[in-house]
């Protein structure tokens, strides 16, 4: 099956889709597009082609149109090499990389922060958490530290701060059900809990498999979620700061558990005449996200590598294998949707030894 290009439909797909939130085409005029000559070489090369295949259709709306994670990706460079290996194999891969994804590993390490949280909202005495944590003995960390660390941070009981957590340990387990991988169609984790429906709504796009829709505010419409949010806002100085920060915690994001040590040292300071030391590591992470300055080679040398590919030289990007028409459109779109994106930066780490956790550098 193919669509032709020359429908209109099938223009506005492509074209919107492949500028959605991150680049100028969704907001620009028509006749703004129309002065790029990459764009309209891209278009002369699509109409040439006569009509799309399915699965380059596929490709461009499930791959290099909004799922590509515009804020980054922990996974990176991964969700670019998955297009170009399913350009190269003529294939749309069932799960995709994208945002809302993360694979088993990263869920169970999450889990067992949400663990440690759970176990001083509970006053869990802390030998018998350690022992609990040590059993399963999750990718090797020091447990042990890390709840020691979660605990003398967030101290004795103060309504605030339980109030606070428990919104953070919710947000933080509907991450862990809704983020998706290959094996994991948001259906393998939390089964035991209700935490809102997993599929997700809105008009964002299916994230990692065509069932799955954007998951973000499908939690926050929970009435107990509703409930806690409108007296954070109430009783906590600056809490829909607060609120902002815990909702966005995503998972899928390269420095989520650095965001995470973050929202927990604010929170530990509640109550306190203390001034939180974002410095500070509590969940032995820094190996959880990728080494930016090697992410920067990377993507510069991608761009150039990609250009070459383009002028005929098919050794140039292995994995796209021959030039072929279709595979050149593809791989044209893919170069100019990510030379396009303002904030690449962000995508592969702003900076190279961002450790502060400050807001900016929260999700690099």
């Amino acid at each position: 099956m193919a669509e032709p290009c020359s429908s209109p439909g099938w223009f506005e797909t492509s074209w919107t889709r492949l500028g959605l939130h991150c680049t100028e085409i969704d907001e620009a005029p028509r006749s703004s597009l129309e002065t790029s000559p990459e764009l309209q070489a891209l278009v002369r090369e699509e109409a040439a082609l006569g009509s799309i295949p399915t699965w380059a259709h596929h490709i461009v709306t499930r791959m290099i149109g909004s799922p590509l994670p515009p804020c980054g990706h922990y996974t990176f460079p991964a969700p670019i090499t998955q297009i170009l290996e399913a350009i190269g194999q003529e294939r749309c891969p069932e799960a995709v990389i994208g945002c809302y994804t993360a694979e088993p590993a990263r869920k169970r390490r999450l889990q067992a922060i949400v663990y440690c949280l759970d176990a001083w909202l509970h006053g869990a005495p802390l030998e018998t958490a350690i022992w609990e944590l040590e059993r399963h003995s999750i990718d090797g960390r020091d447990w042990a530290g890390i709840i020691s660390r979660i605990t003398a941070t967030l101290g004795e009981p103060h309504p605030l701060r339980v109030l606070l957590i428990e919104r953070l340990i919710h947000r933080l387990r509907w991450w862990v059900k809704v983020h998706s991988w290959d094996n994991d169609g948001r259906t393998q984790f939390g089964l035991d809990q209700y935490l809102g429906d997993p599929r997700g709504d809105g008009d964002w796009g299916d994230f990692g498999d065509p069932e799955l829709r954007d998951p973000y505010f499908v939690e926050l419409r929970e009435p107990d979620v509703v409930a806690m949010e409108e007296r954070i806002r109430h009783e906590v100085a600056n809490g829909g700061a607060f609120l902002t920060r815990i909702q966005e915690t995503w998972l899928c994001a390269p420095k989520a558990f650095r965001y995470i040590e973050r929202v927990l040292l604010e929170i530990g300071a509640i109550g306190t005449a203390d001034t939180p030391d974002f410095n500070q590591r509590l969940l032995d992470c820094d190996d959880t996200y990728p080494d930016f300055e090697q992410a920067r080679e990377w993507e510069a040398a991608l761009l150039n590598k990609l250009a070459s590919w383009l002028a005929g030289d098919s050794s140039a990007v292995p994995e796209l294998g021959p030039v072929t028409p279709t595979k050149h459109w593809l791989a044209g779109l893919l170069r100019y949707r990510l030379m396009l994106m303002d904030n690449w930066s962000r995508f592969i780490g702003g900076r190279p030894t961002g450790h502060s956790g400050d807001a900016a550098l929260a999700h690099l």
